[in-house]
């Protein structure tokens, strides 16, 4: 009976060993969500952000660029001259970073002019031109549409000394490559965010092992080996002034508690024999 109780004293005293998570991984995890959460915050924020800027830029750029063109053609409007018109926008198409989809004119009865359907974009059908040119015409001013492929604007066209209202052109501007930037962007920003969160993970995981795990482990050590009669093991780290200073400190007075204990069990058993 006895040697089977001291056998289980020895098994609890040996099993000591550390699991996976250990107190510096934990730490690394915790730290490492935080940062994850966070970067992941920014990202988002910065994202709406850029995204909202782009957004305005591009329509501030569509609305200089037609409201140009309307008051280019307001005399081949108001004389018919189709090929002059054509004319006066084919710099604009031709141009490879042009993102001009579609273009239309129409006369002030709200009448189809011309039109113009880009290759290198999908077709905008002709009556979401329409629609909206003729909302130009009746509002005297600037009409729009936003879309998910394009953005469509129309200004009146005007002639004369008197500025009178001759028609109006319309322009589907499109915005997928617009979109296609800001994916990028995110990308890059996500991508960005990704390195430097590995980066300070890499670090935090050092400094940890290297100020709280090494510690606690070496700690661990010493501790299963007073509980295994191990007297002499040095404790190191009592003249810390942290958390594990008091934890090296209590072991420490641990071990010489136990050396003491020894020595009167020593000088009982001497006593006892003689």
């Amino acid at each position: 009976m006895d040697e089977k109780i001291n056998n289980d004293e020895n098994v609890i005293a040996n099993d000591y060993r550390l699991g996976f998570w250990t107190l510096g991984k934990k730490i690394v995890a915790v730290v490492a969500l935080g940062l994850g959460l966070g970067f992941a915050a920014v990202i988002i924020s910065q994202a709406i952000s850029q995204k909202d800027s782009m957004t305005k830029m591009a329509v501030q750029s569509n609305h200089n660029v037609t409201s140009l063109l309307a008051a280019q053609v307001g005399g081949s409007i108001k004389f018919k001259k189709l090929d002059a018109i054509a004319a006066a926008y084919e710099k604009l198409v031709s141009d490879e970073h042009s993102v001009a989809a579609a273009i239309m004119t129409i006369n002030p009865d709200g009448k189809l002019l011309t039109t113009y359907q880009s290759d290198a974009f999908a077709d905008v059908a002709e009556d979401r031109l329409l629609t909206v040119a003729q909302a130009a015409l009746a509002a005297g001013g600037v009409a729009e549409e936003m879309h998910d492929d394009v953005h469509i604007v129309s200004l009146p066209s005007m002639f004369g000394k008197k500025q009178d209202v001759v028609g109006s052109l319309v322009v589907a501007w499109d915005v997928t490559r617009f979109n296609d930037d800001i994916q990028n962007t995110v990308s890059v920003l996500a991508l960005s965010a990704l390195a430097l969160t590995i980066g300070l993970i890499v670090v935090m995981a050092f400094l940890v092992n290297s100020m709280v795990s090494k510690p606690i482990g070496g700690m661990t050590n010493v501790m299963g080996r007073l509980a295994d009669g191990d007297l002499d093991v040095d404790v190191h780290g009592a003249d810390r002034t942290d958390e594990l200073g008091q934890m090296s400190s209590a072991v420490m007075i641990f071990k010489d508690n136990a050396i003491e204990n020894k020595r009167l069990e020593a000088d009982a058993e001497q006593e006892r024999i003689a």
